[in-house]
């Protein structure tokens, strides 16, 4: 590229002593002056784009990754949840089951404390005999 812009600046420097020389060629110096000034300007905001649409194609990654990332925590979340919920629903039943358990034991204390003292009036009736 050097190379080239070397080989182009010795013909413009040629070139703008012709049209210094020569009034006529003022116009034409002018107009070569703003296409080639166009030219740098647009490739310059061509480069300025790339430059951006690389960014842009960075930052939607960035927003794919970090999408799938909350995809995966919510779907952590919701499996947590129903794992608690699972937890919950074992927890209370147990504990109904605890409480049944509780009230057939006292129950049974009950029927036992019933059956000792009758056994007990049985026995002094029939001593007394």
């Amino acid at each position: 590229m050097d190379q080239y812009i070397e080989l182009f600046a010795v013909y413009w420097v040629d070139w703008q002593q012709t049209a210094i020389a020569n009034t006529r060629y003022t116009v034409v110096l002018a107009t070569s002056a703003f296409l080639i000034g166009t030219f740098i300007i647009s490739l310059l905001k061509a480069l300025k784009i790339a430059n951006l649409n690389k960014q842009l194609l960075a930052e939607q990654k960035q927003v794919e990754q970090l999408t799938s990332s909350h995809e995966e925590l919510l779907n952590q979340h919701k499996t947590a949840e129903e794992q608690i919920t699972s937890i919950q629903q074992q927890l209370s039943d147990t504990s109904d089951n605890f409480e049944k358990e509780k009230q057939q034991y006292q129950s049974d204390l009950i029927a036992k404390d019933k059956l000792l003292s009758e056994s007990s009036t049985t026995h002094n009736e029939l001593s007394r005999l």
